[in-house]
């Protein structure tokens, strides 16, 4: 029998707004690293970039880090008002919260995604006091690289320990330095080596966890064999369509976030422009859950 059952959720049409891009990580090739003027975006900016685009499913607010965003409460506020599905993409640190931010966070319409490097000696280290708040509204996000591969097991344990029962795996792909979402530093993880990482974690894992894996343009047979039966006709295979519009907080845009060190202005909307880089859409990812 099959460790593993599989999804290939569809991708919603997203619309990803980085309503700052102020921080207290100093994380090594952020992209916002090289940004010396701090921006936030204001309420009447964001209600623009609400009104500019037609056909959003759901809205991840990012940063920067966007619980530092000096007008986060009234923009999430604005969402729930609205009724539109809500992801925080945050580095979960526990001292940027308040009481008013942790009842926004609790809203039904909302569910978070805090990003790590590991627990120990990284730039972003987990804060468990953050995950023991929202337990299993949370999402962690394991960025792999060559020097935190060790710490992820660990990540697991104490993230299912902090009451969450999701973890997602992913790599880093530094686009600032190659502009080419298929060449890696000596300090990333090539493809081949991300699938084979994911495939021996996935191997040895018994927590009652789902685990989102990004597929980053392999095919899941790259992931999974042994581990999960994957279907004939899986989602990446008819999924080559852009989905995700990203704004940030100077109001530019662009299609795929993978564009974001190219700031790629030509027009963009949901479902016309096929991706660039693959046949399907190299942000397609897989969530296993546990066989019977």
């Amino acid at each position: 029998m099959e460790k593993y059952n599989i999804l290939f959720p569809k991708i919603k049409n997203t619309l990803q707004v980085f309503i700052t891009n102020k921080c207290n990580k100093k994380c090594r090739k952020c992209f916002v690293a090289n940004k010396t003027r701090h921006v936030d975006m204001n309420l009447s900016q964001y209600r623009n970039t609400l009104d500019q685009f037609n056909g959003y499913e759901k809205i991840i607010l990012i940063g920067g880090e966007p619980l530092l965003c000096s007008n986060f409460d009234d923009i999430l506020s604005e969402n729930i008002q609205r009724g539109i599905n809500t992801t925080v993409y945050t580095n979960g640190s526990s001292n940027l919260l308040s009481n008013n931010k942790i009842e926004l966070l609790k809203n039904d319409l909302v569910d978070l995604r805090v990003g790590t490097l590991g627990y120990s000696g990284m730039e972003k280290t987990i804060d468990v006091n953050f995950l023991e708040i929202f337990g299993k509204r949370i999402t962690v996000v394991h960025m792999l690289r060559p020097n935190n591969i060790e710490q992820l097991n660990d990540v697991a344990h104490i993230s299912f320990n902090s009451g969450c029962r999701n973890l997602y795996l992913s790599s880093i792909v530094d686009m600032e330095a190659y502009k080419d979402f298929w060449t890696n530093s000596e300090d990333e993880l090539s493809h081949r080596e991300y699938s084979h990482v994911v495939r021996s974690f996935l191997s040895g894992f018994n927590l009652d966890m789902n685990i989102h894996v990004a597929l980053r343009g392999i095919h899941p047979l790259y992931f999974f064999k042994h581990l999960a039966n994957i279907p004939e006709k899986w989602g990446g295979e008819n999924c080559n369509i852009c989905r995700i519009i990203s704004v940030f907080n100077d109001q530019s845009t662009i299609q795929c976030p993978l564009d974001i060190s190219l700031r790629d202005t030509e027009s963009v909307s949901f479902g016309k422009r096929n991706c660039k880089r693959h046949e399907w859409c190299v942000l397609q990812k897989a969530i296993l859950k546990r066989g019977e």
